[in-house]
């Protein structure tokens, strides 16, 4: 039989992998279609943005697929973190990043 519970949480963290691979491959070509630095291009708050809920989906898995309080413990603090950062990101760069790729 199936665990659904057991196949959501490990979804949750593949596709914050997935998520992560997609931005960082996105990023890496624009950087080259530009011939700037690949930093340069993550700098854009799109790509924090995009590679902060990666993280967040990615900690969310974790910690469903864990079984010791402390891990769980730990893989929120992580997602909290995340979270943290994509509100600090979004008011404080949004009106000087025009470029929406």
């Amino acid at each position: 039989m199936i665990n659904w519970m057991n196949l959501a949480a490990n979804t949750l963290w593949i596709m914050g992998c997935a998520a992560a691979l997609a931005t960082l491959s996105y990023a890496s070509w624009k950087a080259s279609l530009k011939r700037i630095k690949l930093g340069t291009v993550l700098a854009g708050y799109q790509y924090q943005i995009a590679l902060n809920l990666s993280g967040v989906l990615f900690c969310i898995g974790l910690a469903a697929t864990s079984d010791a309080l402390w891990e769980i413990l730990i893989w929120l603090l992580l997602v909290v973190l995340f979270a943290a950062q994509i509100v600090i990101t979004i008011p404080k760069n949004r009106k000087k990043d025009t470029d929406p790729f």
